[in-house]
């Protein structure tokens, strides 16, 4: 199992963090084998938790809004959980950024970031086309 999140090539730096941080959640949020997830917790000398991550590889991709879209399309035919967040979804509280997107035709939206989480050989296939973000 991995997560990757693809990011839009042409966003900015602290929208795409912002993003990522969104559909993360939400895709965390969404597994239904929490388990799956490998949730693992790191403890200092004293013996507390400060930490909890995935043991999960977390891959961060880019790719053009057109491939985002497509990347989109694809996850849902393949049935594998993930997130996806638009420029629709940048300004206002949530209740504006909801309705800013429903008006806007699948086709047209602006795709900032997609996050998906599965496994590996399914989540390799449907995105080992993009680059590694550098």
């Amino acid at each position: 199992m991995k997560f990757v999140s693809v990011l839009n090539k042409k966003g900015e730096m602290p929208r795409l963090l912002n993003a990522i941080a969104h559909t993360t959640v939400g895709v965390a949020g969404s597994v239904k084998d929490q388990d799956s997830l490998a949730l693992t917790g790191y403890r200092h000398k004293g013996g507390d938790v400060f930490s909890v991550v995935s043991d999960n590889p977390f891959i961060i991709l880019r790719a053009s809004g057109n491939e985002l879209r497509k990347l989109v399309g694809a996850l849902i035919e393949a049935g594998v959980t993930y997130s996806a967040f638009t420029d629709s979804m940048v300004f206002g509280g949530a209740k504006q950024q909801k309705l800013q997107t429903a008006a806007i035709e699948f086709q047209d939206l602006n795709f900032l970031v997609v996050t998906c989480f599965g496994p590996d050989e399914i989540i390799g296939a449907l995105t080992k086309k993009f680059s590694i973000w550098k």
